[in-house]
């Protein structure tokens, strides 16, 4: 209990002191992330999964761009 508010919390802790921070909520029954950030939800899990899988069966690499490439320190 309270995973997703101490993930927040801490992510939101680490972006203060100007940490790049990726916070991913994998929990397939829905996620507060989104709420508790207050942000607009776009993607799900499953939308991503269903995207690749969609990608692979019309043999379409999903696209990029070289800001999609850029690397993390």
């Amino acid at each position: 209990m309270g995973k997703t508010t101490t993930a927040v919390n801490l992510a939101t802790a680490l972006a203060a002191v100007r940490c790049r921070v990726l916070l991913v909520d994998l929990d397939p029954s829905g996620s507060d992330v989104a709420l508790l950030l207050n942000l607009a939800a776009s993607f799900t899990v499953a939308d991503v999964a269903l995207l690749d899988e969609l990608n692979a069966v019309l043999g379409t690499p999903a696209q990029t761009t070289p800001d999609d490439e850029e690397e993390f320190d």
